[in-house]
């Protein structure tokens, strides 16, 4: 029996504000008309959203691994959606490496805010005690796993990836308390042990929300012109 080989296809494709675009195929391969046209006419639906204007920023957006300007907003939007879900939101976390995108100064659209947090990640509601909150920002800071924060302000010393650098954690402005409880806004990615910030595990009262991506965009066209910028909620000493 002889064997039938298909052509090796070798391609590529990125995403540029939120549309799919191939980057090299196979010249000897002839695309099918009726999957041809079934792409085209995703692209167009796809298109309807990601080409949708959700607002502008004042200030450039970065994804740098360190605080930003946009990882703030990011949990900014994760503080004010908690609250409109009734969760009492006290404090807000995103993974530093789940931005994957920066902008400049200007109009932003849905695409581009995908292309930035591509993951489709669900924002959830965790209760933690105090004492795991100060344990997971102290591996945020002090080993790996970075964090963008709200809701809080903390001022560390970093001694070369050793854990025990957190100095002090303020909570809306008040001294963490050990035993009290905190209504945490994150990822469900977090939740699940991501990036190894398995202490969210041990919280309580876990509720599930909208996407990340539409929580931001939300926010950002509530609050249109946006201007976020760093507010050393990260402070060494």
């Amino acid at each position: 029996m002889k064997t039938s080989v298909l052509p090796r296809i070798d391609w590529s494709s990125a995403v540029r504000g939120g549309v799919l675009t191939a980057i090299a195929a196979n010249p000897n391969v002839r695309p099918d008309a009726e999957i041809a046209k079934l792409v085209d006419e995703r692209r167009a639906d796809a298109e309807k959203y990601t080409s949708r204007i959700v607002g502008r920023t004042t200030e450039p957006l970065s994804n740098v691994r360190e605080e930003s300007g946009f990882g703030n907003l990011i949990t900014d939007a994760f503080i004010e959606y908690g609250r409109q879900q009734g969760w009492k939101t006290d404090v807000a976390f995103y993974n530093m490496a789940g931005v994957r995108a920066s902008f400049p100064a200007g109009q932003l659209t849905f695409g581009q805010l995908y292309e930035a947090l591509p993951f489709s990640n669900t924002v959830v509601n965790v209760d933690l005690t105090g004492e795991n909150l100060r344990e997971v920002i102290d591996r945020a800071v002090c080993v790996t796993g970075r964090l963008h924060m709200a809701g809080v302000v903390v001022s560390y010393r970093f001694d070369g990836g050793l854990p025990n650098c957190v100095r002090t954690i303020t909570v809306g402005g008040a001294a963490l308390e050990a035993a009290r409880t905190y209504h945490v806004a994150t990822i469900d990615y977090l939740l699940l042990g991501g990036d190894g910030h398995t202490t969210f595990k041990r919280g309580t009262n876990t509720i599930y929300g909208d996407v990340e991506v539409d929580v931001v965009a939300a926010y950002i066209t509530s609050h249109s012109p946006v201007s976020p910028k760093v507010e050393r909620r990260l402070v060494t000493n």
